[in-house]
């Protein structure tokens, strides 16, 4: 086990021991984000996306986007951990979800959680 300076540090070990954490942030490949045969955005790299809710072997996440003004608004994480991904202003389609493998959230891809006083957290009704 490797040494716990931050906690970041504690979160990585966290999800790596335990398995990822509902109301977290990940940076997933574009190519996870599939529904019904079409992927979320055809572009190539990562995207923030919001675990809402771990059942087993698959996960149900929100994927956010910066460039289409549509759902909830969602500012950035200004004053968050350094492994934040969640750097500019975007919005979530709460009503938008996609399944994806539980597997795939490893602590690599974690980003951060959600603040627990978030307008994301009410909209949800996780709040």
């Amino acid at each position: 086990m490797g040494s716990v300076r931050t906690l970041q540090d504690l979160s990585r070990l966290f999800i790596d021991e335990v398995g990822p954490i509902e109301n977290s942030w990940f940076l997933l490949p574009e190519s996870c984000l599939v529904r019904d045969g079409k992927q979320f955005a055809h572009k190539a790299g990562s995207r923030p996306v919001f675990l809402l809710r771990v059942a087993g072997p698959n996960s149900q996440v929100i994927p956010r986007s910066t460039s289409r003004p549509a759902g909830t608004f969602h500012g950035s994480h200004r004053r968050c951990i350094p492994s934040c991904k969640v750097s500019k202003d975007g919005f979530v389609k709460t009503d938008l979800r996609y399944s994806v493998l539980t597997s795939a959230l490893i602590s690599d891809y974690y980003s951060c959680s959600e603040p627990e006083d978030s307008d994301l957290l009410k909209a949800l009704g996780l709040k």
